[in-house]
């Protein structure tokens, strides 16, 4: 006790700085948001160098306020803002995903809604690219082109080697000889516009969701995340506005 109540003003402010960096190393460790961890990363620097300064080292202390505080935060920021973009390939769809009237390649719809509700939460920038053929925007998310593919995925037939599925919706499939199989939204498009369904085709349960590229390692872990907590209560809200009952 008389150890501590000796010390200078000086010598508390130096314990206090020694013990800010770890501290802030682990909150830096701990950010689930990419630009928080750059922020608390910034802090980190400014006790190191606020601790060099109260050891009597203001040359480097004036290096790291430049480098690890000034200089490294910028350059992270520019770099997260330039790869903070994650790229959609998407299947129209209704409602999961649908081209709005009259404005180009702008999309809408439940699967769209929730990538978005996901980038504003996780700080990224979606961009959405339409595609018309199954096959292809499968061969494009295997070999990293896009990101996630969305519009009516199924799960237990669209889950590839490489990919990662993320359910958002309940759904049936029908399925016939041969592995031809049809989900319930298309049947609906196919018979709205004047065509058929095979008979005796068995239906089962399924869900919709959405696929994300395994090589997109951050990008699927906060999506994770996000589908864990916050994304939870965003898609139940969604599931309301764009199918009520739902499509099953």
């Amino acid at each position: 006790m008389k150890a501590l109540l000796s010390l200078s003003g000086t010598d508390i402010l130096v314990i206090a700085c020694a013990a800010l960096l770890p501290l802030m190393a682990f909150v830096t460790l701990r950010q689930e948001r990419i630009l928080a961890a750059v922020i608390a990363r910034g802090m980190l620097g400014i006790a190191a160098a606020l601790l060099y300064t109260l050891l009597g080292a203001p040359d480097v202390a004036v290096t790291e306020a430049l480098m690890g505080a000034l200089l490294v935060t910028l350059l992270y920021v520019v770099v997260f803002k330039r790869s903070g973009e994650f790229r959609v390939g998407c299947l129209e769809l209704s409602p999961l995903v649908e081209t709005l009237p009259g404005r180009g390649e702008e999309f809408d719809g439940l699967d769209v809604a929730f990538l978005r509700a996901f980038a504003a939460w996780a700080g990224y920038r979606p961009r959405f690219v339409r595609f018309d053929s199954r096959e292809e925007l499968l061969s494009e998310l295997r070999e990293g082109v896009v990101d996630i593919a969305a519009g009516g995925l199924v799960e237990g037939k669209d889950d590839l080697s490489g990919t990662v599925l993320f359910p958002l919706v309940e759904t049936r499939i029908l399925e016939g000889e041969g592995g031809v199989w049809i989900d319930l939204l298309r049947a609906r498009q196919r018979l709205g516009a004047g065509g058929d369904v095979a008979v005796g085709m068995v239906e089962r349960s399924s869900r919709y969701g959405i696929l994300v590229s395994s090589s997109s390692h951050d990008l699927e872990e906060q999506l994770r995340r996000y589908c864990d907590g916050d994304g939870v209560e965003e898609l139940r809200r969604l599931r309301e506005q764009y199918l009520g009952g739902g499509p099953s």
